[in-house]
């Protein structure tokens, strides 16, 4: 089809790029004058009307809806934090994480059958609050809780945070829902996390930008592009076509399940459990 045909145009222009080019900044500057004339560019949307969810978002939602105790999709991270440790300025900074980030602060709903994002708005975060502790062992028994904690996406925020202080040292726990947050995911959340961190200890002007989720020096800015905008770019990408030509592929076709040579029964509903085989 003209899609294919297309993708075939594309690769060929990259091959001949790829040989023509005499160094790496040429063919870079071939690629990017090529790309300037692609119309298709994530550009941000108005949020005053309704924002359909992405394709994985519909898939994690469907998943996560039809197994509501299934933890599976739990990211948790459990972090012990030594030394002279601002809390004010770390519940700050985690504020600001959920204010600059909109897809930690978006409930999943059904609104007149499309599966919809619903941000909340950046009045409604609020920090962590701070929960105390005097067993040793307080950071593990919260990891270990957040662990089995399912997350209800169409009530609740994907991501959860939890400062614990347990005499002179604190703790962290993170706990992120896998439709807001992946293992790519991890590198910009630290790191904008740090950059907040240090702003809100410079002050109370510091502090305060660091609640809107940005720094004073200018190293956090807001995003210009957030999680809505690319899902409304990745639909208006002929994402409907692509459904519809598969769903004409088995129209009429009762699909079989996958049968693997499996040791056990495929069971009716997936439970997660599973073994642990160690070798030498």
């Amino acid at each position: 089809g003209l899609r294919h045909r297309q993708a075939v145009r594309e690769g060929e222009f990259f091959d001949r790029a790829v040989f023509a080019a005499p160094s790496i900044a040429d063919l870079w500057d071939t690629i990017a004058a090529r790309g300037s004339r692609d119309a298709s560019r994530i550009v941000p949307i108005p949020r005053d009307g309704l924002l359909p969810a992405s394709a994985g978002q519909q898939r994690l939602w469907l998943l996560q809806t039809r197994q509501p105790d299934n933890v599976a999709y739990n990211m948790v991270a459990a972090f012990r934090l030594e030394g002279a440790l601002r809390v004010e300025a770390l519940q700050d900074a985690l504020q600001g994480l959920l204010v600059r980030h909109e897809v930690l602060r978006t409930r999943l709903r059904m609104r007149g059958g499309v599966l919809a994002q619903e941000i909340a708005p950046k009045a409604e975060v609020t920090p962590p609050e701070i929960e105390h502790s005097d067993r040793p062992d307080a950071l593990e028994e919260v990891f270990s809780q957040e662990l089995r904690r399912p997350f209800d996406l169409e009530s609740e925020l994907p991501a959860r945070f939890r400062i614990l202080a347990t005499g002179r040292t604190h703790g962290l726990v993170v706990n992120l829902h896998h439709v807001a947050f992946d293992g790519w995911s991890a590198t910009v959340m630290l790191r904008d996390l740090a950059a907040l961190y240090q702003g809100a200890i410079s002050g109370a002007t510091g502090a305060q930008a660091a609640r809107s989720g940005v720094t004073l020096d200018g190293s956090i800015v807001p995003l210009e592009i957030q999680y809505a905008d690319y899902a409304h770019w990745q639909r208006a990408r002929a994402v409907e076509s692509h459904r519809d030509h598969w769903l004409s592929q088995f129209a009429g076709v009762e699909v079989p399940a996958l049968a693997l040579p499996t040791d056990r029964p495929r069971p009716d509903v997936l439970s997660g459990r599973g073994g642990m085989v160690i070798r030498p």
